[in-house]
């Protein structure tokens, strides 16, 4: 028995030590290797539209303009200069100091040629409607180019900084233009060598890349390889081992434990992300109880947000409980009436008031993300008599089940697509379609008269006055933000402040 335990310390001593020593050795190689939840596609984020792809490619490719999240202002990139002629156009100077990964230069017709492809309308793509507001982009100089809207468009900046440049020499020529992010060629700080859709990505700094700023540049490390491993315990393993050396968006008690170890580090960084209850206000789904503000009302009073969201959430502190459906840094959150506090004194006595002193039965439905959430707020519902059972959907199950109107309440997770304003939760919550689970037409008026003026001052009086309405009818409200928590090796420094849906891009990733 003495010489099995001593077996067994030998072999668990073995595997820290060939863990910190594979963390060293790829140090000394300097190169990062990062395991992603869900495989990338292609290096392509129009055609692969999801947190892990734009992790890669926000340093790979390089926008028009972009949005630097710690200032919280647009700054040119590809662009030597922008400014707003009038309501529905924009114009640009681009750069005539930056080339493409091959050495070609980049110039305004590679910005032309690739809006030409997307507003084409053989074009098919997932997310084409983040740019069918254009009327037409157009060069109007040598390296001059000419963004023309439909109609007036609030968040015109936001969706030409969040579109990747292609290089038409490469991109135009391409029959089949997916097939561009199999061998991707970019202008950013970072260059794809190598891509497979099993081994991942393996990215290399570009020595030649003139950085416009500090805001971005390339990171003191050399190589980046990104992989997907999309089940979590594989994952956990190859940190631990040291096969791989970051990773992203396990669950509390994963993280809580893996902070144990002394060779490895845990970085959470707050973005936009928030996990947040919708209330069917409409009565759509059967629950006739949800159509009373008052019950909707003590449902929020009776939870206890920092409570469960410091018990739940890996990285979240308590402070992630916003008053309002938006993030602090965000354009337009200025509401003035705060989600009611934690009473469940309160919220039994106004459930009474709405004639349901013993509660009634209800039906959680929630992504599983946000599952062990959910159970919370079933419990502390409990508490004031609320039966409240919980229903764990993918995604694709309850975009039916909300389409269906069979959803009494919502929990589930929003990015703001990385959008620091409040106009992009306007037009998904209120726009009368699906999504939409209060049917107040106060609102739709609200969102309509913030999406037709550029006045800054007119569109923060018209989301305070959502905001506040939003509250006081309590349509929607945040649970906690919902930190991008990254455990990685000691050696490796994460620079927080990203509003990235993803908690952060290649460039923020550092030796120490």
């Amino acid at each position: 028995m003495a010489s099995q335990r001593i077996s067994l310390a030998f072999l668990v001593g073995c595997i820290a030590f060939l863990g910190a020593e594979a963390a060293l050795a790829q140090k000394t190689k300097d190169t990062i290797r990062v395991g992603l939840l869900d495989p990338i596609r292609v290096v392509d984020s129009i055609f692969d539209p999801k947190q892990e792809t734009s992790f890669v490619t926000g340093s790979v490719f390089d926008n028009v303009i972009r949005y630097d999240d710690r200032a919280g202002e647009f700054k040119p990139l590809l662009a030597k200069s922008f400014k707003r002629v009038s309501d529905t156009v924009v114009e640009v100077e681009m750069r005539d100091d930056q080339n493409w990964h091959d050495g070609e230069k980049v110039t305004a017709d590679d910005v032309v040629a690739l809006y030409e492809w997307i507003l084409d309308p053989k074009t098919m793509l997932r997310n084409k409607d983040n740019h069918t507001w254009l009327q037409a982009v157009e060069k109007v100089g040598p390296n001059r180019v000419r963004y023309t809207a439909k109609a007036i468009n609030t968040m015109d900046l936001w969706q030409i900084a969040n579109t990747d440049i292609y290089p038409k020499h490469i991109h135009s020529k391409l029959e089949n233009r997916e097939t561009f992010g199999q061998k991707p060629v970019g202008s950013g700080p970072y260059r794809v060598v190598e891509f497979d859709r099993n081994k991942g990505a393996t990215l290399e700094r570009w020595e030649a890349y003139k950085p416009v700023g500090d805001w971005h540049k390339a990171s003191n490390v050399r190589r980046f390889v990104a992989v997907g491993i999309p089940d979590s315990q594989t994952r956990v393993a190859q940190l631990k081992v040291g096969g791989i050396d970051l990773i992203q968006g396990l669950e509390k008690d994963q993280t809580d434990d893996l902070a144990k170890d002394p060779n490895l580090a845990v970085t959470s960084n707050q973005n936009l992300l928030v996990v947040y209850m919708l209330m069917d206000a409409k009565g759509r789904s059967g629950v006739p109880a949800l159509t009373n503000v008052k019950v909707r009302r003590a449902i929020e009073m009776a939870i206890d947000r920092k409570s469960l969201s410091m018990a739940l959430i890996a990285g979240a502190d308590g402070s992630g409980t916003h008053d309002f459906m938006c993030d602090p840094r965000m354009f337009g959150c200025e509401g003035t009436k705060p989600v009611p506090a934690y009473d469940p004194a309160s919220a039994k006595k106004l459930l009474a008031e709405a004639g349901y002193p013993n509660g009634f039965e209800m039906v959680l439905t929630a992504t599983p993300r946000v599952r062990s959430i959910a159970e919370g707020i079933s419990g502390y519902l409990h508490e004031i008599g609320i039966k409240a059972s919980v229903q764990s959907v993918p995604s694709v199950a309850y975009r039916k089940l909300q389409e269906d109107g069979k959803i009494n309440a919502l929990l589930h997770t929003f990015s703001f697509l990385g959008m620091a304003d409040v106009g992009i939760m306007m037009s998904f919550y209120y726009d009368d379609g699906p999504r939409d689970m209060a049917g107040d037409a106060t609102m739709f008026k609200l969102r309509f008269d913030g999406e037709n003026t550029m006045d800054p001052a007119k569109r923060k009086a018209t989301y305070r006055e959502a905001l506040d309405r939003i509250n006081e009818n309590a349509y929607n409200m945040v649970i906690s933000a919902y930190p991008a928590t990254f455990v990685h090796t000691k050696d490796i420094r994460i620079e927080t402040g990203s509003m990235s849906p993803y908690g952060a891009i290649l460039e923020d990733i550092y030796w120490k």
